[in-house]
């Protein structure tokens, strides 16, 4: 595999969908030989005009942090198809991880720490006026859970990919399905949860991939010619759901 662009570091990048093959004993990126700044300064400058549709003189932290989230992305996912081609080709098993939360957390910080590019964004995103510290508080917390369960969750897909195991975590992309808890006056006051307001940098939507969800309705009992009994269901309504890959690499959820 060709070498990132720009690192300082090597170590194990964590990912949501873990592949191993024959390279599930390397480290996920392997550490570029020079600090390229400039080439990160001119990628990010990029997406932000290319992407985003916006100049650099009017962009916002939300704005700053979508170009050098997808900035990060783009050095990573020719790796991820590489494994994810290896361990197809080689026959391996894998791991279908189901849980109904994902407490994965703010994200950015997160990859650029495991793949030990946190310095060298500074850098970057310093020499063009961006503080890398807002852009953290620019990133909405995933509100794809918020207890022990969804952490739990998280930490095992960050088990396996440490490991190199093959898996996949699944789970629902709520929406609006929790709330935002606030403490008032020693009272809990909910409000709407709006984390997916403004997009999600590390997801590839997938619309072409639809699957029947199914409700209520009720179960038939059957005979087969040979004697043995089968429950039928019969559901009183079914809604088409598409499917949305978050490629996070730090343990998010596949839903």
């Amino acid at each position: 595999m060709d070498k990132p662009r720009f690192a300082r570091t090597s170590g194990p990048a964590k990912t949501n969908h873990t592949d191993g093959g024959d390279l599930s004993t390397r480290p996920a990126i392997v550490a570029a030989e020079y600090d390229d700044v400039d080439e990160i300064k001119r990628v990010v400058l990029a997406k932000l005009a290319l992407d985003l549709g916006k100049d650099a003189s009017v962009a916002t932290d939300r704005d700053w942090f979508v170009a050098a989230a997808l900035t990060i992305r783009d050095r990573i996912v020719h790796r991820w198809l590489a494994v994810d081609r290896a361990s197809h080709a080689q026959g391996r098993k894998r791991v279908y991880y189901l849980s109904l939360e994902f407490l994965i957390g703010r994200l950015f910080a997160d990859v650029l720490c495991n793949l030990g590019w946190t310095e060298i964004f500074h850098a970057a995103l310093g020499d063009l006026g961006v503080d890398l510290n807002r852009l953290r508080a620019a990133e909405p917390d995933a509100a794809l859970g918020h207890g022990g369960l969804g952490r739990l969750a998280a930490c095992f897909m960050e088990s396996m990919a440490t490991l190199g195991i093959p898996a996949y975590g699944y789970g629902i992309r709520y929406d609006h399905g929790l709330f935002r808890q606030v403490i008032r006056d020693g009272w809990q006051q909910e409000y709407p949860e709006e984390w997916l307001s403004f997009g999600n940098p590390w997801e590839f939507a997938r619309p072409e991939v639809i699957y029947d969800i199914h409700f209520g309705g009720w179960v038939e009992m059957t005979i087969s010619p040979t004697g043995v009994k089968r429950s039928i269901w019969h559901s009183s309504e079914t809604l088409e759901q598409s499917h949305m890959t978050s490629r996070s690499w730090d343990g998010a959820a596949d839903t």
